[in-house]
């Protein structure tokens, strides 16, 4: 679990194994497939084992500029072995969580079963902001062209509620989308919520 917009920096180490110290690799690099991650190795220490195996440890220091949008987030660590037979290269994942600065309710939209040109189906979710005392719901996006939202006025500080109307008639299909949400919050201005719905089959 890290902080949204936050650098973020774990230990970890990379373990070489060869038969014998002359096959252990010339030359080991690292790339992070994810442009705000950084893989810094320290120096390399070499031992020999009782039974002859040579192994090789790399401190490895992960740094990590956290996104500012809350949820889960995967990188791969390419490590670049050159060995004396050739070269070798192995995929490691690095894995994060953002910490999410609100509550939303429900998490997911699901507007259910819709009979297909039938009524508009409407839902309701309620954000609050868990870290401060107001929110101001700038703008509200969604990626379906069959559903609209609206933002409703609150009583309550530091929440905020959209209301999603589904109209039946442009479910064809499955419908799977998003309602990205612009707020005022400084570190952590956008919250993405997904929604979905299905066409009923006829008898």
């Amino acid at each position: 679990m890290v902080d949204p917009n936050a650098e973020e920096v774990r230990d970890g180490e990379f373990i070489l194994v060869a038969d014998s110290p002359a096959n252990l690799p010339e030359d080991v690099s690292f790339v992070a497939g994810f442009e705000s991650l950084q893989v810094q190795p320290g120096a390399a220490a070499d031992e020999v084992q009782p039974d002859g195996v040579a192994v090789r440890k790399i401190p490895l220091k992960f740094r990590l500029r956290s996104p500012a949008a809350p949820g889960l987030g995967q990188a791969v660590v390419f490590a670049r072995i050159e060995r004396p037979g050739g070269k070798q290269q192995v995929e490691t994942s690095v894995d994060w969580n953002v910490r999410t600065f609100y509550s939303v309710s429900p998490p997911q939209v699901y507007f259910g079963m819709v009979e297909p040109g039938g009524e508009a189906v409407e839902r309701r979710v309620v954000i609050r902001v868990l870290d401060r005392d107001s929110l101001l719901i700038k703008e509200a996006k969604v990626s379906c062209a069959g559903v609209r939202c609206s933002v409703e006025k609150t009583r309550q500080s530091g929440t905020g509620e959209l209301l999603l109307v589904l109209d039946s008639g442009s479910v064809s299909g499955p419908l799977l989308g998003e309602v990205v949400v612009e707020t005022d919050h400084p570190v952590q201005p956008t919250v993405k919520i997904s929604l979905a719905a299905l066409p009923k089959q006829k008898d």
